[in-house]
């Protein structure tokens, strides 16, 4: 719709999907990383889930899950990740984003729109 759109009008139209991007390259310094919060705050559910369960109801369910409070009163939540041998996240630093899209726009021609991803070079790596 909006290519179809866009070439009516006499209007370029690329599609770019970086990966997912944060911080400056240099600094470290990032104002916001909103790509984990959601994760977190299913976890932060998850906490709350179990932590009732064990303080509430005995924590049948908890313990089903190995989830248990440790010695100190925290909670221990077992979390796996399956990763494949080659997976991992990509992130993009803010600035390499900015200067690739940068390069790219200054030798896109108007009437050859092309799409892309715009990611780390660098494989990510499995940490164990």
């Amino acid at each position: 719709m909006y290519r179809s759109n866009a070439s009516r009008e006499g209007i370029g139209f690329s599609v770019y999907r970086p990966s997912i991007v944060y911080g400056n390259s240099r600094t470290g310094r990032s104002i916001r990383f909103s790509a984990v919060y959601y994760p977190i705050r299913t976890i932060l559910f998850l906490r709350d889930l179990y932590d009732a369960d064990i303080r509430e109801r005995g924590g049948s369910k908890a313990r089903e899950m190995n989830v248990m409070l440790s010695g100190d009163g925290s909670l221990h939540l077992p979390i796996k990740v399956e990763v494949s041998e080659n997976g991992g996240v990509n992130l993009i630093p803010i600035d390499y984003f900015v200067d690739a899209f940068m390069a790219l726009m200054s030798g896109i021609p108007i009437y050859q729109p092309p799409n892309g991803t715009l990611m780390s070079p660098r494989r990510p790596g499995r940490r164990r």
